[in-house]
């Protein structure tokens, strides 16, 4: 949820494929912390249209980011705990529990206070980090913005600088700094600050 009110979520999916991946028979599907069946989800969320290679797909909660979602849903996430599990099918595709989260891969990550959000962390390469354990593979971010998430997840390298341009050019005209995306989708750089 967000700092605002509890009723603010989101969950945002990224495609890592390298092509559109159709979401006909896709599900998100929520169960509460210690569920009394572990089969029938609290709630289920049948995912609409499609998502582009290395492209995000963003659910919130009815009324918020309105701009920017791509699905609408109730709000229901438990901030103490509970599990999300993306399905097509009968085949489970991830899992995600937290805070007092039964049945979580591995350990629970860690649950998120009012304006966190839970990130999947990355590798320097970019790939995201799926090791099996929900608490090594997220972390908690305090930005209170699923679009801030996007960027705020993306490593942006320094990859080659020239401080001081070999004569006849001055500096004020020949040093530049060149910084690397390693990752593979475009990465917003609104907030990004470079200290000289």
């Amino acid at each position: 949820a967000s700092a605002s009110s509890a009723s603010q979520e989101f969950v945002e999916l990224t495609n890592t494929n390298v092509q559109l991946v159709d979401l006909s028979g896709y599900q998100l599907q929520y169960f509460s912390a210690q569920p009394k069946d572990f089969i029938k989800p609290s709630r289920s969320i049948s995912l609409q249209g499609s998502v582009a290679a290395g492209q995000h797909y963003l659910l919130a909660s009815n009324g918020y980011l309105d701009d920017t979602a791509d699905q609408h849903f109730s709000a229901t996430l438990a901030a103490t705990g509970g599990r999300l599990k993306l399905v097509r099918g009968s085949e489970e595709l991830d899992v995600v529990g937290w805070g007092t989260a039964s049945q979580a891969h591995g350990q629970a990550a860690e649950a998120p206070t009012a304006g966190d959000s839970l990130v999947r962390q990355r590798a320097k390469n970019g790939e995201y980090s799926n090791s099996g354990n929900n608490r090594t593979d997220f972390r908690l971010n305090s930005q209170d913005s699923a679009a801030s998430n996007v960027s705020e997840q993306a490593p942006i390298w320094l990859s080659e600088l020239l401080p001081d341009p070999a004569s006849p050019v001055s500096d004020a005209v020949g040093e530049f700094v060149e910084l690397y995306n390693p990752g593979p989708q475009a990465v917003h750089l609104a907030g990004y600050t470079l200290l000289v």
